[in-house]
């Protein structure tokens, strides 16, 4: 949820949702427990967050930190996300496995305690770069690499990227897209929550041929059955200034909402400001939910019963199209009707940033990028993360800063 380099892709990925785990120095830590301790410590209201090059959890109230991985130094982990009956947690890893001749990313869990840390998958021909598990936590879509290990020039080359689906336990990999060409890549792989379809953005071409040479870095959203089938691009983008990122599913799995850079008109332009835009599950009824010119979205995501919006912006905190130097968080209608500023920096580069609401909709987490120590509010190096009411009411700070994303226990 917060902008960090991913080890497998050179682009910085805005995750929401999902985990990056940032290598950070701080956080507050007054007698944490010890990851894999007999008494569970997930329940309602926890929050699992990256700090140190480890997952942490914290109560919403801030009490009973701890520390759940015990991640070595160039374990290099990221894309953690709970299971949806909160019961454990699924991760990326950079770890040695004795199957492979050389590091590679795999699917790893843990129960939610931090105990009976199992590696998934450890096929050596294959990265694994996302994971999300469906609904129902059966299985997850994951989007991997296949990879060839060159021992006469000791380099490896990298291959087709596709998405995959993966039983729960490791077993039963089996493709759902699939290119030859090394230059299509696909990413933001999201289940509906129904469990019925996955969305995924992909540079592949619009007819879903893959013979082409240069794809370039223009992405669409893509949208499939979950067994694969039928897939179709909801939008169709050709022009290569027009950029889509953060998309996610209404939870009534009827409308798609993503932030992009096209123009306020519909049109293939591009060049414009990055607004938040939502269109029907068929691509259908394509509108902006924001008109900024000059101001912008960062990220979103949809409160839990759908009627309302959370976003982070540098909007003016009178609802102008100008940009206040700093990043808010707001709250709108769904149909982006009566934004409101929740918070109210307006000292030049302070940030709020990355929402999440709690599952029962009472609360937003977000991380604030804000050093309040000294006499003058200043941005910091790094980010603690916060809660407050929905209404914005009640802030109030749960770490130190230096925390990398987080994610609300389902």
């Amino acid at each position: 949820m917060y902008p960090c380099r991913t080890p497998a892709s050179n682009t910085v990925a805005l995750i929401a949702g999902m985990l990056l785990i940032c290598f950070c120095t701080q956080i507050r830590a007054e007698g944490p427990e010890v990851a894999g301790s007999a008494e569970p410590h997930a329940e309602a209201g926890a929050i699992l967050f990256g700090s140190q090059g480890n997952l942490w959890i914290i109560n919403s109230d801030g009490s009973r930190l701890k520390q759940v991985s015990n991640f070595k130094a160039d374990d290099v982990s990221f894309s953690a996300s709970w299971s949806p009956d909160g019961s454990k947690i699924a991760y990326l890893n950079y770890r040695l496995l004795e199957s492979s001749p050389l590091r590679s990313l795999n699917i790893w869990v843990m129960n939610a305690d931090g105990s009976s840390v199992t590696p998934l998958t450890g096929d050596p021909n294959r990265v694994f770069e996302e994971l999300a598990w469906s609904p129902d936590g059966r299985k997850f879509a994951v989007v991997s690499q296949l990879v060839e290990l060159d021992k006469n020039k000791h380099q490896v080359n990298y291959l087709s990227k596709d998405i995959l689906i993966v039983d729960a336990d490791g077993s039963g990999a089996r493709p759902l897209i699939q290119f030859k060409n090394p230059g299509i890549y696909h990413e933001n792989v999201t289940w509906s929550p129904d469990g019925r379809k996955i969305a995924f953005l992909s540079n592949s071409p619009l007819d879903g041929h893959d013979d082409q040479k240069d794809h370039g870095i223009n992405r669409n959203i893509w949208v499939m059955n979950a067994d694969g089938s039928h897939a179709v691009p909801l939008t169709r983008f050709t022009g290569t200034s027009v950029r889509v990122w953060g998309m996610e599913w209404s939870p009534d799995s009827r409308k798609l909402a993503y932030i992009s850079s096209r123009a306020l008109d519909g049109s293939d332009a591009g060049g414009g400001r990055f607004n938040i835009w939502v269109m029907n599950v068929d691509g259908s009824g394509g509108l902006p939910l924001t008109r900024f010119t000059h101001a912008r979205c960062n990220i979103f995501t949809w409160s839990p019963d759908g009627s309302r919006i959370s976003f982070s912006s540098n909007a003016g905190l009178d609802g102008s199209d100008t940009d206040n130097g700093s990043v808010n968080i707001w709250v709108m209608k769904a149909d982006g009707s009566l934004p409101v500023p929740l918070t109210r920096e307006t000292e030049f580069g302070l940030r709020n940033d990355a929402p999440g609401w709690s599952p029962d909709g009472a609360f937003i987490a977000f991380l604030s990028c804000i050093n309040s120590t000294s006499a003058k509010p200043r941005l910091s190096p790094g980010c603690n993360l916060s809660i407050m009411k929905a209404d914005g009411t009640g802030a109030r700070q749960l770490t130190d800063e230096n925390v990398g994303a987080f994610h609300w226990r389902p």
